[in-house]
């Protein structure tokens, strides 16, 4: 019995150390394929525009915060706490070393109606919005089953992960159609809103208010005349929010924020009729942009 077990404990240490290694191998490509991208959109510039991305204090939203700050770009750094907010905002200014274009704005997005209010500030900062990024979202830590999701906890979700998405988006959107700025919002999914990775993983309250903001970009770019509305799933990124979630082999290979940077700068800069409407995988955009990369992107000045 102690040597079959043993064996059958052999063989699992085995497939683990396997699968490891091919996670390795996947994020060496994909690094390769990051620096790649980024010499692809290394031509477009941001100077002069004005952003605005929530849930920007950590993770992927202060990650393109930075970038968007550093390529020149004015930017509204937000997020839930005043404290957080200005520590961030004072943080990335000094990383880029310019304190005049990044401002921050503390808005709470769980209350109904909080994404108009940060638009409404953030206008009030940048006397307009170039590029909106729906970046702000939550996660259930617990990872509990569907059955013992509450509706407050469900609600709270959504509100969030959605409808606060709705109101930044159409807030923004009706300011851009009033000053005839052809502006672009770009909404952050994830590859929960994939009916390919539906699964029991407890994620449901999260994979649903995804599945939610890719219809809500669809209704917004079938209604968006001069606006340019896209959809980013990012690869599974480590962040605060996401790491816990993952057994440590698995954070190991996790790519950083910065990685959804090159993809994000497509996006914005892209000609409209390539990226209008369209959900786009983090991964497969990074790969064709490698293999683009002495095809230079048009700008959309």
């Amino acid at each position: 019995m102690m040597k079959r077990l043993t064996l059958v404990l052999a063989g699992m240490t085995i497939t683990a150390i396997r699968k490891v290694a091919v996670r390795v191998r996947e994020t060496l490509e994909m690094e390769r394929n990051l620096v790649l991208a980024a010499r692809a959109v290394e031509r477009e510039t941001l100077a002069g525009k004005r952003v605005l991305i929530t849930g920007s204090t950590r993770g992927i939203g202060r990650a393109l915060a930075t970038a968007f700050a550093r390529q020149g770009a004015s930017v509204v750094v937000h997020g839930r706490g005043e404290s957080d907010v200005q520590r961030a905002a004072v943080a990335i200014a000094q990383a880029v070393e310019t304190a005049d274009r990044v401002r921050g704005v503390a808005v709470d997005l769980s209350k109904a109606g909080a994404g108009r209010e940060l638009v409404e500030r953030a206008l009030d900062e940048l006397g307009g919005l170039d590029v909106v990024i729906n970046n702000a979202a939550i996660h259930d830590p617990t990872r509990k089953p569907i059955w013992s999701t509450s509706s407050e906890e469900m609600l709270r979700t959504l509100t969030v992960n959605c409808m606060a998405a709705f109101d930044v988006a159409v807030a923004a959107g009706r300011s851009m159609m009033a000053q005839r700025i052809a502006g672009r919002i770009l909404n952050i999914s994830s590859g929960a809103a994939d009916s390919r990775h539906v699964s029991d993983s407890g994620i449901a309250s999260y994979g649903i208010s995804k599945i939610a903001l890719e219809g809500l970009s669809e209704y917004l770019a079938a209604e968006a005349h001069a606006v340019t509305v896209t959809t980013l799933r990012p690869d599974t990124i480590a962040t605060d929010m996401v790491s816990p979630l993952f057994p440590p082999e698995q954070k190991l290979t996790m790519l950083s924020p910065d990685s959804v940077f090159p993809a994000v700068m497509y996006l914005v800069c892209a000609p409209r009729e390539q990226v209008h409407g369209k959900v786009f995988d983090q991964v497969a955009l990074i790969r064709m942009l490698a293999s683009a990369t002495q095809t230079p992107l048009t700008s959309t000045e």
